[in-house]
């Protein structure tokens, strides 16, 4: 494995360097200090096009293993749906019947099956991984038009729920649920009056939280850690916004983020933490890091990501997805690279001012995702 840094010394257990279990991985001598995350790649095989190789890597980063999770789980149709903490959740079938997780941390697997048994569904319905709850949004076969109710199933204590949402056309539904942390929303039409509702439900037990018409909105984005989701207006500043918050139900005045996010129509994903906000484009790039104690954002470009990785590796990459990780101040780029007309998937790991770290080679399999393992 080939491992290139900045640094003109050998990145090996000697001295000055501290190669330790932890969540990080730390280097000091008398100029600078580094501290890296543990991570875990996911990707498919550039080769043989097989989905779902997870790459891991030992603490020092000197060792990888690549292992086919498709043929561990023993799965032959799914799809990664999405990652709570360090347990890929693995959505068989379509529309979903059953769920193979599989804990990146320990290699743990647990399975779910029968979660979603209503005696009234159609075929039509999409089911959502939360934190605790499988979130299963369908359509009642006996009504006459678009009653749409919400199939709640307990992960923990295995209970089910019902919720219903309303006469409403929730299409395409992909892009009109959103789960995260202990909340579910939908985006929808109400058929009979044509307002446009964001409809907030537990994604516990499937309680109603509230409804509130968001006509005059385009853009949504939920911060988990303060429980409150910024509603944006497009009218002017593409940043202007009101602040909804989901334990009283009630809006702030129009505020604004400053200029450096891009906010498009539909739920936009990003990441918080108390003080910080990482803001992620429809591409995969992280283009922004927001302070709340400072209301400034840093941004970040492709172009000037490709141009600096280059600069100091020599590497041309292809950038397939970016991430932060806030604890150990570290950006991380995923994608390939071009040798010898062989392409090949790369990882670099930068600091936030975008010097890099570390990069790490994951041979045949294309980078999609990374996994931070935490204690």
């Amino acid at each position: 494995m080939k491992l290139l840094t900045r640094f003109s010394f050998i990145l090996t257990c000697v001295a000055f360097i501290n190669c330790d279990n932890d969540d990080t991985f730390s280097s000091t001598n008398d100029e600078e200090q580094i501290t890296l995350p543990v991570i875990a790649i996911i990707g498919d095989d550039l080769t043989t096009g097989a989905s779902f190789n997870l790459v891991e890597w030992t603490a020092s980063y000197e060792d990888k293993m690549i292992t086919d999770l498709q043929e561990t789980i023993g799965f032959e149709f799914g799809f990664l749906q999405n990652t709570v903490g360090t347990e890929l959740a693995f959505a068989l079938d379509f529309p979903t019947t059953s769920y193979v997780f599989y804990d990146v941390a320990t290699g743990g697997m647990r399975s779910i099956t029968d979660f979603f048994t209503p005696e009234n569904a159609t075929n039509n319905f999409y089911t959502v991984n939360a934190d605790q709850g499988l979130l299963t949004y369908y359509l009642d076969a006996t009504s006459t038009c678009c009653d749409i109710y919400v199939h709640s199933y307990n992960q923990l204590s295995g209970a089910s729920s019902e919720s219903y949402i309303g006469n409403a056309d929730i299409a395409p539904v992909q892009f009109n649920v959103f789960a995260s942390g202990n909340r579910s929303f939908a985006i929808a039409v109400d058929t009979f009056t044509g307002v446009r509702n964001l409809y907030v439900n537990s994604a516990i037990d499937g309680e109603r939280l509230g409804v509130i018409d968001v006509s005059e909105y385009g853009g949504f984005m939920y911060n988990d850690v303060r429980d409150e989701m910024y509603l944006f207006n497009f009218n002017g500043d593409a940043v202007s916004h009101v602040v909804l918050d989901i334990n009283t139900f009630t809006t702030s005045e129009l505020t604004s983020f400053p200029l450096g996010l891009s906010i498009s129509d539909g739920f936009n994903e990003a990441q918080f933490s108390q003080n910080e906000m990482i803001f992620k484009e429809f591409d995969g790039i992280v283009s922004s890091l927001y302070s709340y104690e400072t209301n400034t954002i840093i941004t970040y470009d492709s172009t000037d990501l490709i141009n600096r990785i280059f600069e100091e590796t020599g590497r041309g990459i292809n950038i397939i997805n970016t991430s932060i990780d806030l604890d150990t101040r570290t950006y991380v780029v995923m994608g390939t690279y071009m040798e010898d007309n062989i392409m090949y998937g790369l990882v670099v790991l930068m600091s936030l001012d975008k010097e890099v770290k570390l990069t790490l080679e994951t041979d045949s399999v294309r980078p999609q995702e990374v996994i931070f393992i935490r204690d």
